[in-house]
């Protein structure tokens, strides 16, 4: 019997296929002490034996997994979808066939090794078992294009196509490539050229929050952990404003497209819509061509929530996810609730010639929806909002940007992207708009209260006034004349017997002012005019009442010399009369 040994088969220069299986096994560790693995390494797909308990096979596939664009999305376990740019769940029936990719499961049979594919029993209780989830990155959001990110070390600079392990967000690689260096008084001048021929309501300050609002949607990954953008909403006097053009502009350059999501009315459908988004991570939530009052309680949340939670649909279990999205409305005369307009930056847009009547000059762009996905309008788009980002990073260096206010719950976003508006000379968007835009009403209160304290106040410390006292006064001014009428109208009305005129009672007397009778007569136009000042039936005085109490109850306001007084109080909200009391030193 030879005691030689058998030959080795193996090419010189070749790794034993044994040697590098068993190299697989320890390659995560190795790659992270920085220890360079053989390139045969490249092409070995690991092997993980089965007969291990779950916590072991958990802990070694989530070793071997890294790279393999597996994230942790909220609760959820997904990919990246590189085509459409959204999450695929991994569920364990997908990922029975998905691991065979990445590694090789075998077991013992008879003694023999045998390759076979995980069940997906054995795939669900790993993909549930901490020691696997705790292993993989998180997926914090989904950019389409390359956008900007602020580094821990305070640096911003785009993140480039793949997954970015500190900010967490995975940039798609067939995502538009565009110029990194263009000047920002060229990026002022196109963006500019393409904002001349929309009718801004007050100009600069709804151009700096349309403004603003693309970079809002540009500069997400800028914004401190856990911030959160204020609303933007287009709203518009008239139909074909550019309202919904304008907020396309702030979507398609970065998604190539804008798509609507819908404000139900009944509060269990939007918490249906809100849930699936933030389930999505959707990026933004776009609700077109609204009307009337703005108003719920349910995005009032959604503004100013950092995280959102819910139940997952046709389960027990509940989901809680981080928030990303940037929210944008348009609508035509649309008013707000007080907490919704807090939330919210207005760009008014106003036009005087009827929408049919209008042509724009020779020189407008045709701005439609295609051109605004043209890949090479997108690109300057996209290129110009890089540019003001990087001038306002230089510039607040030198000379840091002044805003008109901090804006409460968005003091995050504040810190951000205020600052690259004022530094590309678009205006401040933290400006305060009219106050007619807040609550048309609001400013119609302040001149009512002003006047009684003038004339039925009249510097006393304490004085209380009547709703009745305050009705006259309204009426004269020509204030809240859709809950009073105008003093024209309440007369046309009474001479139209829709109310009645009080007689005038004239008394009889003797040339020594002895009262011998008294008789009644018609009243004159004067009196017309001062009865019908006052006039007030029940349902106007209800309406008018509740109106005025949510508008002055318990609020500080000023008389013409700037004294302030307590217009009524909390406990006094049921009456119908104010107590107004002097507040020396009030702020």
């Amino acid at each position: 019997m030879s005691n030689e040994a058998a030959p080795d088969n193996t090419p010189k220069g070749r790794i034993p296929q044994e040697v590098l299986d068993a190299l697989s096994k320890f390659a995560p560790w190795l790659q992270e002490a920085g220890v360079e693995l053989p390139r045969e390494m490249d092409t070995a797909v690991p092997q993980i034996y089965l007969g291990d308990r779950v916590g072991v096979l958990a802990h070694q596939l989530a070793q071997n997994l890294k790279g393999s664009g597996l994230y942790r999305a909220g609760e959820e376990l997904v990919t990246v979808n590189e085509g459409n740019g959204q999450f695929q769940l991994m569920s364990a029936k997908r990922a029975v066939a998905w691991l065979d990719g990445w590694v090789s499961f075998w077991k013992q049979t008879h003694g023999e090794k045998k390759f076979v594919s995980i069940n997906r029993a054995k795939a669900e209780e790993i993909l549930a078992a901490d020691a696997f989830t705790c292993k993989i990155p998180v997926l914090n959001g989904i950019n389409p294009v390359k956008m900007p990110v602020r580094r821990k070390t305070g640096v911003v600079e785009l993140l480039q196509p793949g997954y970015d392990a500190e900010s967490g967000i995975f940039t798609l690689h067939a995502g538009l490539d565009y110029d990194e260096g263009m000047d920002p008084d060229k990026a002022r001048e196109f963006l500019l050229s393409l904002l001349r021929y929309f009718p801004f309501g007050d100009d600069q300050r709804s151009r700096a929050v349309h403004v603003a609002a693309m970079l809002t949607v540009f500069c997400t990954g800028m914004l401190p952990q856990g911030a959160r953008p204020p609303m933007f909403i287009w709203n518009a006097n008239q139909v074909a404003s550019g309202k919904t053009r304008l907020a396309q502009m702030c979507l398609i350059p970065i998604f190539g497209m804008a798509n609507l999501a819908t404000w139900w009315e009944r509060a269990e459908d939007l918490k249906k819509e809100l849930d699936s988004a933030a389930q999505d991570f959707v990026p933004y939530l776009f609700f077109d061509d609204q009307t009337g009052l703005l108003k719920s309680g349910l995005l009032n949340g959604w503004l100013t929530s950092s995280r959102w939670s819910g139940r997952v649909m046709q389960t027990k279990n509940r989901f809680y996810v981080p928030l990303r999205a940037v929210t944008l409305v348009t609508g035509n005369q649309l008013s707000y609730t007080d907490d919704l307009f807090r939330r919210s930056l207005i760009c008014e847009l106003f036009t005087p010639v009827q929408y049919d009547q209008r042509t724009l000059p020779d020189d407008a762009i045709d701005m439609t929806e295609e051109w605004l996905a043209d890949e090479g309008n997108r690109k300057q788009i996209l290129a110009a909002l890089w540019a003001l980002v990087r001038h306002a990073e230089e510039m607040e260096q030198v000379r840091p940007a002044k805003m008109a206010r901090k804006i409460g719950s968005f003091e995050g976003w504040c810190k951000v992207v205020p600052k690259i508006v004022i530094h590309g000379m678009f205006g401040d968007p933290t400006e305060k708009p009219p106050v007619e835009t807040a609550n048309p009403l609001l400013q119609d209160a302040r001149e009512l209260t002003r006047r009684a304290l003038d004339e039925l106040v009249q510097g006393a410390t304490v004085k209380t006034v009547q709703l009745a006292e305050l009705v006259p006064i309204a009426r004269r001014a020509g204030l809240f004349v859709e809950k009073l009428g105008t003093l024209d109208d309440v007369m046309r009305d009474l001479d139209a017997g829709r109310g009645k005129w009080k007689p005038v009672e004239e008394m009889e007397t003797t040339p020594l002012g002895t009262i011998t009778g008294v008789t009644t007569r018609a009243p004159n136009d004067g009196e017309k005019r001062e009865q019908a000042a006052a006039w007030l039936d029940r349902g106007m005085a209800t309406g008018f009442g509740m109106v005025l109490k949510k508008l002055v109850n318990g609020l500080l306001f000023a008389d013409s010399k700037g004294r302030l007084y307590q217009f009524g109080s909390r406990e006094g909200a049921r009456k119908g009369s104010y107590v107004c009391t002097l507040r020396t030193g009030a702020q």
